[in-house]
């Protein structure tokens, strides 16, 4: 398991930030411990491995007066969230950006315009700014208890 997260959730700020603070201590451990990710992968059972993050977020999301259903979508939006980060962030780990960049601006602009303009930005779609970035809009974007 993934034995950072067991740790309370933040009791201080408000559900948005003691949130962000619980998927960013999620992140970066699953960062530090990738073969987490791949037991989640390839188990039977692999949600046991977040039980302890899972109860924390459940937890932070029912204090702002979320109600099951919310609570329920908002867990599975951000746990996908991380997870997805993480798993980009493991291949980005084994690709050349170069190569990357490189390919994008090979492909052709009549078909790929905006893929081939941002073809050198590209390769920072798994860096850390970026999670914070998604990370910020997904919590803005669960809205508010109730709406």
């Amino acid at each position: 398991a993934v034995e950072p997260s067991r740790g309370a959730a933040p009791a201080e700020g408000s559900w948005h930030d003691r949130l962000a603070a619980m998927l960013r201590t999620l992140h970066d451990d699953l960062q530090s411990h990738p073969g987490v990710l791949e037991l989640i992968n390839i188990r039977a059972d692999p949600e046991r491995e977040l039980d302890w993050a899972r109860e924390r977020i459940v937890g932070v999301l029912n204090d702002a007066g979320f109600d099951e259903t919310e609570t329920i979508h908002a867990l599975t939006a951000v746990i996908s969230y991380v997870l997805g980060s993480i798993t980009l962030e493991i291949y980005r780990r084994r690709e050349h950006p170069e190569t990357e960049t490189a390919r994008l601006r090979r492909l052709p602009s009549g078909e790929f315009p905006h893929l081939v303009r941002l073809s050198g930005a590209y390769v920072q779609r798994g860096s850390s700014a970026a999670f914070e970035h998604g990370l910020r809009c997904l919590i803005r974007g669960l809205g508010e208890p109730g709406g």
